[in-house]
């Protein structure tokens, strides 16, 4: 049984998983589409180590114009000291004209017209632009780093709200004295 146990922390320890790093979900229900030759891209700060995917709020359309809301998803290797360093993502359509090919050309981008990211910077064919791309990036850990990052962080948001932990407190008391009490 020991053997097992061993196995399967030791592939436990081999796998990452991926964590929220930046977050930029506000959008004005505006998209930019991408015609050819066309890009669109923004800036940020990775606040870890270990930046290792980008995902980005896209539609895809159809031929009757209906949007298909998704998630365009740009994963690579981690950057492994990627923490306070800017980056730059961006989205670019290379295809064929929209009168030659249009089921080619029927890629949007979610953003937010109004400035409310202030880590990074929209860019519209590589020129800076008002508003920001609405993106999530993520960077990767091994499960036990996320384990103990997470308690780390509950812990930390616990410390700062001095009423919460008082009735928390107070909560696993009554609960540890109604179990003693029923016994």
């Amino acid at each position: 049984m020991d053997k097992v146990f061993n196995f399967i922390g030791g592939i436990l320890l081999l796998l990452q998983v991926e964590k929220i790093d930046t977050l930029q979900p506000q959008l004005s229900g505006q998209m930019v589409r991408l015609l050819q030759q066309a890009s669109v891209g923004q800036t940020f700060v990775a606040r870890h180590n270990s930046l290792s995917m980008i995902k980005v709020a896209t539609m895809n359309l159809n031929g009757a114009n209906f949007g298909n809301h998704s998630i365009s998803q740009l994963k690579f290797p981690p950057v492994a000291n990627s923490k306070n360093k800017t980056y730059y993502f961006f989205l670019e359509n290379v295809g064929q004209s929209i009168r030659e090919k249009p089921e080619n050309n029927q890629l949007q981008i979610g953003y937010q017209d109004k400035e409310v990211f202030t880590d990074g910077q929209l860019y519209v064919n590589h020129v800076a632009s008002k508003g920001d791309i609405g993106f999530w990036s993520f960077y990767s850990v091994y499960p036990h780093e996320y384990f103990v990052g997470t308690l780390t962080d509950a812990a930390g948001k616990i410390w700062q709200d001095k009423a919460f932990l008082f009735v928390y407190i107070g909560i696993i008391a009554a609960v540890v004295y109604a179990i003693r009490r029923a016994k």
